[in-house]
């Protein structure tokens, strides 16, 4: 194919980006490019046309989405047979001036991709990174919902503040400063989730889009949201040394970045933590630069004595935004997070907040504050981290028991998720739908590439699954990746760049 004449618009409203998808899709769909034609590689197609490579990157992410070109590392991008690309139910033909959504959400953001089903009731979920239910504290929170409706009645079913239940920041204000952090310079914003909190800062500070500066891999939920605001991703190499300084000066050096986001405490999807060192070099270079941080302290509750402070605590120039959750280590379901911002962007964020909103959950926060003075979230989180320890040990020693050389973990100290390399060009789609027919949910490690590229990789969420069933789930996956690598599984798999 020749890319050059695929008609693309610099004036337009309409992102390059989305222009692209609509005008190879059209190729498509109307038989120009056949089944079988082989797309130019995102390189080559990016120098023809003059665009950034990640634009094209990103529209053939969109188009394999679509279900309208396959991609594999290696083999490069072709067009799918006609009978593999969905169809809607409606009629192909409408008629005449009939009305379509067609053309309406062809001019919509990038939307992410949604979760797939699970397999079976029988299937050992370990996909998605938050705790089993047996973890949740059920009916502490019971007694504490009636507590707190014994105590402030049809008060909790009014609105609420939409910074939230003054009770409950001020806890959380308590808690925060144990670790350093100079809560007296910066606002706290309880939100619906810490969902919500990465959304209202991409709202706020990549209304217009622009680059945004993160590790590769990175949390596929922040990405998500950062890429419906149209930002572009630039993703830097991490290890157990944290960031890869070099990269990330390059990366500071070749972009007006907006924004760089950060978790430095058990990342997801690694599972790594950064060092003192590798954190006040990060900083230090993000502070020199003056560009903002966003540091998503996910599992902030799990930290223990000796362990290294939040990159936040170091901040003296209220440039690092701070973002938490209650939901991995108390309950999803109630949705309860926390941002922590300079006083400057405090009202802009109040004021997104209550376009959206209106106010969090006043119920649940009335709930989280009673669970906090009472002591109990200090003893259930001491009670979790042994819990999540055994599960820990439980996997790393099954993966030395049943995983091929080929598969090399991560080795997290903590947390919920470990991350399992695989030799470079390893088909981790098929392997995923392979275990998820095997009766086991695990996460490819594509929707956590920046670039939204294949990553030879996966992820293990142990904390989601019964601890009875993780060795045998262990032993089937490690039975399917010899199966995978076999001829392959001897290659040693270098460190991800």
């Amino acid at each position: 194919m020749n890319g050059a004449d695929l008609p693309l618009d610099r004036d337009s409203d309409l992102p390059l980006r989305d222009q692209l998808v609509a005008a190879i899709r059209a190729r498509i769909e109307s038989g120009e490019w056949a089944s079988g034609t082989r797309l130019l590689s995102s390189r080559d197609l990016a120098n023809r046309l003059g665009v950034n490579r990640t634009t094209v990157v990103l529209s053939y992410d969109e188009l394999s989405r679509l279900g309208l070109i396959d991609s594999a590392v290696g083999r490069g991008s072709f067009v799918r047979g006609a009978a593999a690309i969905p169809r809607a139910a409606a009629p192909a033909t409408p008629a005449t001036g009939a009305f379509t959504w067609d053309g309406v959400l062809a001019r919509s953001r990038p939307l992410p991709t949604l979760p797939t089903d699970v397999g079976t009731v029988d299937s050992v979920g370990l996909a998605r990174a938050v705790g089993h239910p047996m973890l949740f504290p059920l009916e502490r929170i019971k007694t504490a919902v009636d507590r707190v409706f014994a105590e402030l009645g049809r008060d909790l079913l009014a609105y609420p503040s939409p910074a939230g239940y003054e009770p409950l920041r001020a806890a959380l204000r308590t808690r925060l400063a144990r670790h350093g952090v100079a809560v007296d310079r910066n606002e706290l914003i309880i939100v619906n989730g810490s969902q919500q909190g990465l959304d209202l800062v991409a709202r706020l500070l990549l209304a217009d889009g622009g680059t945004v500066i993160t590790a590769r891999p990175s949390f596929s939920g922040a990405l998500d949201v950062f890429r419906w605001w149209r930002a572009q991703l630039v993703g830097v190499p991490v290890d157990e040394n944290g960031f890869d300084l070099a990269a990330l000066d390059r990366a500071l050096a070749s972009s007006r970045a907006r924004l760089a986001y950060v978790i430095p405490d058990r990342a997801n999807p690694t599972g790594l933590t950064m060092s003192p060192a590798a954190r006040t070099a990060f900083l230090e270079r993000l502070q020199a630069a003056r560009v903002p941080v966003l540091e998503d302290d996910w599992l902030a509750e799990l930290r223990g004595v000796g362990e290294p402070a939040p990159i936040k605590a170091g901040d003296r120039h209220d440039q690092v935004l701070y973002l938490g959750t209650f939901s991995k280590v108390l309950a999803p379901g109630l949705r309860l997070g926390w941002l922590l911002v300079p006083k400057a962007l405090y009202k802009p964020i109040l004021a997104l907040k209550k376009t959206s909103d209106l106010a969090t959950n006043f119920p649940a926060q009335a709930v989280l504050h009673e669970l906090i003075e009472s002591g109990f979230i200090d003893q259930h989180v001491r009670d979790l981290r042994v819990q999540l320890e055994r599960r820990r040990a439980l996997v790393d020693a099954a993966i030395d028991r049943h995983f091929p050389r080929g598969a090399r973990p991560c080795r997290p100290h903590s947390g919920m998720v470990c991350w399992i390399e695989l030799p470079p060009g390893s088909e981790v789609a098929r392997l995923v739908e392979d275990a998820r027919r095997a009766g086991i949910e695990i996460s490819s490690g594509t929707p956590f590439d920046p670039a939204g590229q294949p990553i030879a990789a996966f992820r293990l969420a142990y904390a989601a699954a019964d601890e009875d069933a993780l060795e045998p789930a262990i032993a089937r996956l490690g039975k399917l990746l010899h199966h995978h690598l076999h001829g392959a599984g001897q290659l040693a798999a270098p460190p991800m760049v």
